[in-house]
């Protein structure tokens, strides 16, 4: 009795545990399912299969499981499977991608194109420095696309409001020697209005001055979406700063001459003022570190303060939230937005030691959105 009394049990804690619950896949599904969760679990990143098969199987519940069944040519299901079973050993989803491809072409289905997914950054293993040994605490950080379906449809409202910003440290009275040889800076903007771009006053202003309040504002300002290809060979919609608080970061630019062929008119996103925001809100950011353009991250908000201290670039008391997602050097003047997309704050600035690694919580910084209103009023 006690054998049964057992037995029971584990049925009890399989059957409310397994994901298959919801989702039959087809035997090749699941060898799919199995050889993507045995690379995910050799790469540390699940501790066990069970939940490995839960987010697998939740993934493509919510994108549509696919199979051949649809079909009444048995023939023809029979090729469909043997074209797809070389994507088997690239996982479940790009698999089951494959099998509703044929089957609605077969069909004379269209299916709409699915999401391009966000990117996100993850960190690597510590990399060992020759010099530093087993001490070293230095990250990679690679970028992968995120696999979280939500977080898709946020990243697709967000994506035509957030803007690549390259700025040359120069004036227009500079030489074109001068010009060529000025430094150069890439940062990020969020659209907030008709041509209306928050972004932070470091992100335009150059100069040897400690103090941001004595530094000169560039001439050369390129706004650039990120929802196309950016390169050098871009052509800029130049802007100008209409408003800007170089005591507290903050900075709108709008655009003054477009050199583009096709119409350029971001969305203004939603905006929620800091009175709703409250600790450990979870949050995602939206910018372009290192140059790299539309990088998705998410965290939560670890603090809200009245600071004039941030990073040494604030002259004036602001407030502030502090995060932990992770951010990098480009990130300057993207969004900080809640689960919803509503813009919160400008990421603006983190402490550098901490970037990248991921034995270290992130230490970052964004000034609240209210800021940038006021200082339109």
């Amino acid at each position: 009795m006690r054998q049964l009394k057992n037995i029971l049990t584990l049925l009890f804690i399989f059957i409310f545990t397994s994901p298959a619950i919801a989702v039959t896949l087809s035997p090749k599904h699941k060898t799919a399912l199995k050889i993507e969760c045995e690379k995910a679990i050799d790469d540390g990143l699940f501790l066990s299969k069970n939940k490995c098969y839960a987010e697998k199987t939740t993934i493509i519940e919510q994108y549509g499981y696919a199979w051949t069944d649809k079909l009444n040519d048995k023939t023809l299901a029979r090729k469909i499977q043997l074209k797809c079973h070389i994507l088997i050993d690239d996982g479940l989803f790009k698999y089951n991608q494959c099998i509703e491809s044929k089957v609605n072409l077969a069909l004379g289905i269209v299916r709409e194109e699915p999401l391009q997914p966000p990117l996100e950054y993850v960190p690597e293993d510590k990399i060992v420095d020759e010099n530093e040994g087993e001490n070293s605490t230095e990250q990679k950080v690679k970028i992968v696309e995120s696999d979280n379906p939500k977080v898709h449809e946020v990243y697709k409202m967000l994506k035509e409001s957030v803007m690549f910003v390259r700025t040359i440290n120069a004036k227009l009275d500079f030489t074109e020697e001068q010009i060529q040889k000025a430094e150069y800076g890439t940062c990020s903007a969020v659209s907030i209005g008709d041509n209306l771009f928050a972004t932070n006053a470091h992100c335009v202003l150059f100069g040897e001055q400690e103090k941001m309040s004595e530094q000169k504002i560039s001439d050369f300002i390129c706004i650039l979406p990120i929802t196309e290809e950016v390169s050098w060979d871009s052509k800029c919609n130049w802007a100008v700063v209409t408003h800007i608080d170089a005591y507290r970061d903050q900075a709108i630019i709008s655009i003054i001459e477009k050199d583009r062929k096709v119409d350029f008119n971001p969305p203004a996103v939603k905006i929620k003022e800091s009175n709703k925001v409250n600790i450990f809100d979870p949050i995602y950011t939206l910018g372009n570190p290192q140059g790299i353009i539309g990088i998705f991250t998410e965290g939560k908000i670890t603090a809200i303060n009245e600071n004039s201290s941030v990073d040494g670039l604030m002259e004036a008391t602001s407030k502030i939230y502090t995060f932990d997602a992770m951010i990098e050097k480009g990130n300057s003047g993207g969004g900080l937005f809640d689960l919803k997309g509503n813009l919160i704050g400008i990421t603006s600035a983190g402490d550098t030691r901490r970037m990248g690694k991921k034995d270290m919580q992130q230490f970052n910084f964004a000034i609240a959105i209210d800021e940038f209103l006021n200082l339109l009023d």
